[in-house]
């Protein structure tokens, strides 16, 4: 028989099993502890990546973006062609201008570099309409 170096309990074993059942104990209360931890950060990363992807839709939400092309014939019988709208860029009839949006419903205004600016209206996801000179011209979304 053997007295315990640390719980001072006695023993007839090679080990004294009322501590070698307590630091299992603590050793297995340690690991759930630390798999707790993880998953704590698991639910933390999903949760801010979930936070981030709605953040971005709501930011990115200006239905003006995409190529738009339009079947009527503009002042002087010109036709208009295609438009695309870039996050800050609008193309039409091959013209790069640096734009800003400010969207106020489903009207939507376009201002270039230099103050010029354009009123689209959203009739649908897909259909649009601009209004120059008392002109109104409809487009259709094409991507």
């Amino acid at each position: 028989m053997a007295i315990c170096d640390k719980c001072g309990k006695k023993y007839l074993t090679k080990e004294c099993i009322h501590c070698r059942d307590n630091e299992y104990k603590y050793s297995n209360e340690a690991v759930k502890s630390v798999n707790n931890n993880k998953n704590i950060i698991q639910y933390m990363i999903l949760a801010f990546i979930s936070i981030s992807i709605i953040i971005f839709l709501n930011i990115n939400s200006n239905p003006l973006l995409g190529t738009w092309k339009s079947g009527q014939k503009a002042m002087m019988g010109i036709q208009l062609g295609k438009m695309e709208f870039t996050k800050d860029k609008m193309i039409m009839m091959g013209i790069v201008s640096r734009v800003d949006y400010e969207i106020d419903g489903d009207t939507i205004f376009v201002t270039d570099e230099t103050g010029t600016g354009m009123i689209f209206k959203m009739i649908n996801d897909n259909t649009m309409y601009s209004e120059m000179l008392g002109m109104q011209t409809k487009y259709k979304k094409v991507n």
